[in-house]
């Protein structure tokens, strides 16, 4: 065997790990599709009582990280939220561009690429914009 096929054979390995945690967090392993459409359930871990909340948001509306965390049982910091939604990746099938700020602006940077996509996504919904914030009275969802 060479030094250049096992080099690679780890070049591999390595990179087929990094792809499945940043396609599967670890919080995302073992969760049921259908359990993300059944209403927030104590005996689920927080991160998976997030997931469905996010997912429950509707088209044409947005939800703030406080008000996730307000619906959490247990209660789950609003910076920590950020994060589970951060670790989720643009490639989620959840909506998490629909997860803004309090003052009604997007949680990632404008110009950004994820920046840009969050606001294509958000006007194809029907959600405006005044300057880069949105106005939670009109597009604010309420649980």
């Amino acid at each position: 065997m060479s030094l250049y096929f096992i080099f690679s054979l780890f070049g591999l390995v390595v990179a087929v790990a990094y792809l499945g945690w940043r396609l599967f967090p670890p919080f995302m392993q073992g969760l049921d599709r259908n359990e993300l459409d059944q209403e927030p359930d104590s005996n689920l871990t927080p991160e998976k009582n997030l997931l469905k909340l996010v997912r429950k948001v509707p088209k044409g509306y947005v939800v703030t990280f406080g008000m996730l965390s307000q619906q959490m049982e247990g209660g789950m910091p609003p910076a920590q939220i950020a994060k589970h939604i951060r670790e989720l990746g643009t490639g989620s099938h959840l909506p998490w561009w629909r997860v803004v700020r309090k003052e009604g602006n997007r949680g990632v940077i404008p110009v950004t690429e994820t920046g840009v996509k969050q606001r294509k996504k958000l006007e194809s919904e029907g959600i405006q914009f005044e300057g880069e914030t949105i106005s939670l009275k009109e597009f604010e969802w309420t649980y």
